[in-house]
Formats: C-alpha cells, structure tokens, sequence
C-alpha cells in the first residue's frame, strides 16, 4: 500500500461525519463515535483526512501511521493495497452519506425538502471530491479497480433513488444517475477552480430540475 474542529471555524470534513480528533490530523470521521475504538476506522479516518487536506499522494503508509500511531504492519492488515483502503474510505463515506439522510428523518418521513437541505449542507467538504479524483486515478490504472468503481457509483445511485422514493419524490432512476454525475462534476471542478463560487446555487438547481416529480396530469373526461 503505497477532530476536533474549534468552534465557528469551518471544517475540511462535511456534516455527515461524526467527529474524531488524530494528534496530527484532525479530521471529522466516517459517522463513528468521538472515541474511536478499533484501528481499522483509525486507518479509515486518517485516511480521509489526508485526502482531505493534501491529496492521493499523501495517502502512504508512513504518512498513516504517523497520524494513527499504529505500526504499518497493522495498515497492510487491514489493508493490503493502497486501492483497499480507497475502496474502503468511499465504502465509509457512502454509508454516513445515507445515514445521514436516515438520520435526519427521525420516526418521520423526510421530506424532498429536507433531503435538498442535507445534500447542499455536504458540500463544503474537500475530502469526497478528493476522494473521488484518487479514485478515478486508481480505476486508471487497474481494472478491477475501475469495475468496482462503476459497481459503488451505481450503488450510491440506487440508494440516492431509494431514499427520494422513501421521501414520495418518484423520479426516474435515470434521472437520479444524471444528478449525481452533475454533482461529482461539479464538485470537482470546485476543487481546482477558485472563481467558482455558486457551488451551492447550481447544484440545488439541479436537484431542482431533475430530483422533482411532475405534477400528474388530470385525467380527461371520458
């Protein structure tokens, strides 16, 4: 294989991790608890954290032993290959993505509304933009990586549709799949380009475009 965030200060990480705080690299973690309890969500948790901040190529053993102090041999344990751990930190922010949602609904139905608000409030978050570009490079380069790649994309497509049709908002799965790629498009443009500045803006703008039901169309008489 090759935190704490004080308070009013904007955090790297989004709302949709729970918080984690690394002697070097504080960082919000993967939806886990405050105390972090076994090295594998260490592992997961620097990882992201390092993305966050520096990108793919600081994602090294060295470097995540250093944050975590665990001894690298506990890194190639759990995981093997720099690509393990990628496949595992997108795995991780995932399900804290759609824990979030579920979160957010308590014992009611979350509303489309609601669902708006959750995915606009991740999107100050540099580490899954940076997560998705060490991703694609890593697909680049190894096929297997590249077949799970297009298999987890469809995953978070399929549990995107999900929620909204838990939500009552019924739209075409297609149309799911459009708004998450414009998203992921747009996200990483935002992370290299500094005079974008309505990020906000254009991607509730499309979720508005393609995330809402036509109104049903009365039906004629006769």
């Amino acid at each position: 294989m090759a935190g704490a965030v004080a308070r009013g200060a904007r955090p790297q990480g989004g709302a949709i991790f729970g918080r984690l705080t690394l002697d070097r690299y504080p960082y919000q973690t993967l939806g886990m608890d405050t105390k972090v309890a076994n090295a594998r969500d260490r592992i997961l948790a620097a990882g992201l954290g390092l993305l966050a901040s520096e990108g793919y190529a600081a994602l090294t053993q060295t470097r995540i032993a250093a944050a975590t102090g665990l001894r690298q041999g506990h890194l190639t344990y759990y995981f093997p290959r720099r690509t393990d751990l990628l496949q595992g930190i997108a795995e991780a922010a995932a399900r804290a993505v759609l824990a979030a949602i579920d979160a957010g609904s308590g014992q009611r139905r979350l509303g489309r509304a609601a669902i708006r608000r959750l995915l606009l409030s991740q999107l100050d978050d540099s580490g899954l933009p940076r997560l998705m570009l060490a991703l694609m490079a890593a697909a680049d380069e190894d096929p297997a990586v590249r077949a799970w790649l297009v298999a987890f994309q469809d995953r978070m497509v399929d549990g995107l549709a999900d929620h909204l049709a838990a939500a009552g908002v019924a739209v075409p799965r297609e149309r799911v799949a459009l708004f998450h790629a414009t998203v992921v498009g747009l996200r990483l443009r935002a992370l290299h380009d500094p005079a974008m500045r309505d990020l906000h803006a254009q991607v509730g703008r499309a979720f508005d475009l393609l995330l809402t039901a036509p109104p049903r169309r009365p039906r004629r008489p006769g």
